[in-house]
């Protein structure tokens, strides 16, 4: 192997050894190198198939091909119609993921004008289709089973995401029929201040109430509660969350709520006829 062969390829396995800006950083190695013709050789013979099955080298799927290809080496092997085939499916993901984003955006830019009445968190919108979350590939969405939603979307491992500043610990949003009713955000009970003050900023003075709560060991502590209403829906900011480490901030509709009384109560129906 030539010396500038075996540059190339420490080149992507130190590339390799950092997912979290993997593909930015692949994809600007990949276009400043396919303009040197020496380099060019060294990725035909290294991965042929991309050249085989995507020839033009200018294509997104030509450069997603090479992505791939150095990420798993072993799976890009030999198979044209799987490399075909996954290089697609990845680039439409992306597609769709860019315009889910463009969306997001889209919402946030509206719900900064002064005549916006709705809710939303980071353009993520009560009332919004579940496709949007779905195409974005940041959540994964499963079905709790039980009353509280159809389908719940929660971040993925990998994903992260803040709250006025402070990083959140759990982001979940709950969906009736395919329709956003409700979005859970979970932090650090130490950024509770920060948070509600920026809620605050955002939707003016909260109603506040307070509640005494114990914790395992017996020890009371003042539970303080911060309420906002926006058209028919509610902002809930809790200071001690299930635990007195953690903090809350839930986006609300009204018909969460009544939905999920309406089928708790069936629930409980049901369950009854079974003794």
């Amino acid at each position: 192997m030539s010396k500038r062969n075996s540059s190339s390829r420490s080149k992507w396995e130190v590339t390799k050894c950092r997912p979290a800006f993997c593909f930015a950083v692949l994809v600007a190695w990949i276009v400043s190198a396919s303009a040197q013709s020496t380099d060019r050789e060294t990725f035909r013979k290294t991965y042929p198939l991309c050249f085989e099955v995507f020839p033009d080298e200018a294509t997104v799927e030509h450069k997603t091909c090479l992505e791939l290809s150095a990420r798993y080496p072993l799976a890009f092997g030999s198979d044209k119609d799987y490399v075909a085939r996954t290089v697609r499916s990845h680039v439409e993901k992306r597609h769709r993921a860019g315009k889910a984003e463009e969306q997001l955006q889209a919402q946030r830019n509206r719900a900064a004008s002064p005549d916006y009445t709705g809710l939303e968190f980071k353009g993520i919108e009560l009332g919004s289709d579940m496709s949007v979350i779905e195409d974005t590939g940041r959540f994964s969405c499963r079905d709790p089973g039980n009353p509280i939603a159809d389908r719940i979307c929660t971040l993925n491992y990998d994903e992260s995401e803040t709250i006025a500043g402070a990083p959140v610990r759990v982001l979940a949003l709950y969906y009736y029929s395919g329709k956003l009713e409700s979005i859970s955000i979970s932090f650090e009970e130490n950024q509770f201040l920060q948070i509600t003050a920026a809620l605050s900023e955002k939707y003016g003075q909260g109603k506040a109430r307070s509640e005494a709560i114990q914790n395992r060991m017996g020890a009371t502590f003042e539970n303080k509660i911060l309420l906002w209403r926006r058209g028919k829906a509610t902002v809930e900011a809790t200071r001690y969350s299930g635990t007195v480490d953690r903090s809350s901030v839930v986006f609300r509709s009204d018909f969460s709520m009544e939905e999920f009384a309406r089928r708790r109560k069936s629930s409980i129906k049901g369950k009854a006829k079974d003794l």
